[in-house]
């Protein structure tokens, strides 16, 4: 519960994944919002990248809230299906992801892997959000081209409403 000088407020809740657990834990003032932390599993997708700004994923499936979110998403992509059970060409990215009223944007905060683009099958990608479509799209980097397999997940989500 929030305790302030004044008293306690009740008007604040911490929410994961829909279930409130905390009545009075966040917030400033007696209009306090509920934050929601994600924590959804791994979206899967098979995706052909031949182009620039190709749709990997709506962010809608990996955040709730179409309006604004904000976190880091892991993303392992790979030139076969991972369950398939031949060695792939694999690369990780973690992108810091963020959709507000003021700007929308995924930056890449590191990877490793094959991202260099040497191979039309080497999972080389650049990142960006749109933030009309709520889509994370990839650009394939030098001779990257073909489908590939996509392992999102969020870490350190939130929803903010």
């Amino acid at each position: 519960i929030s305790v302030v000088a004044g008293g306690q407020l009740s008007n604040h809740r911490v929410r994961i994944d829909g279930e409130s657990l905390f009545t009075g834990g966040v917030g400033v003032g007696s209009a306090g919002r509920a934050v929601t932390v994600e924590t959804k599993g791994v979206e899967r997708r098979e995706v052909s990248v031949t182009s620039a700004n190709t749709k990997v994923c709506n962010m809608t499936s990996v955040f709730s809230n179409p309006l604004q979110y904000s976190g880091l998403l892991h993303v392992i992509a790979g030139n076969t299906n991972y369950s398939s059970g031949a060695a792939a060409n694999m690369a990780a990215y973690v992108l810091l992801v963020t959709k507000s009223a003021g700007v929308s944007a995924a930056t890449l905060a590191s990877s490793n892997g094959l991202t260099a683009g040497d191979d039309t099958s080497h999972p080389s990608f650049t990142w960006a959000l749109d933030a009309a479509t709520n889509e994370l799209r990839a650009s394939p980097v030098g001779s990257t081209s073909g489908t590939f397999s996509f392992y999102i997940s969020a870490a350190g989500g939130a929803n903010l409403s």
